[in-house]
């Protein structure tokens, strides 16, 4: 199963694309930017990278101040489910 791995600056722009276009969306709550959490997009294509079953956009503290998004693509269903299971541990 192929993943990939991008660090992002406009996540937000993405995630609201996304919602957009699939309507189903986990978001949970970061530090200074939220974390989204997309299944079933196996159609919809990022950029030049190929479609994937499952689309992460989660935050990247870089300091106080800032931070980013990394955007992770996958058909992983096992690390789409374990990550999601870990931010919302940390949410509790």
């Amino acid at each position: 199963m192929r993943t990939y791995k991008e660090e992002i600056s406009n996540g937000e722009e993405i995630a609201k694309d996304l919602i957009n276009l699939v309507g189903d969306v986990e978001e949970i709550d970061g530090c200074l930017q939220d974390n989204y959490f997309f299944s079933d997009t196996k159609d919809i294509k990022i950029g030049n990278h190929k479609p994937r079953k499952f689309i992460m956009i989660l935050e990247n503290y870089l300091n106080t101040w800032s931070s980013d998004h990394v955007l992770i693509m996958t058909d992983d269903e096992n690390l789409f489910n374990s990550t999601l299971n870990k931010y919302q541990k940390d949410l509790d």
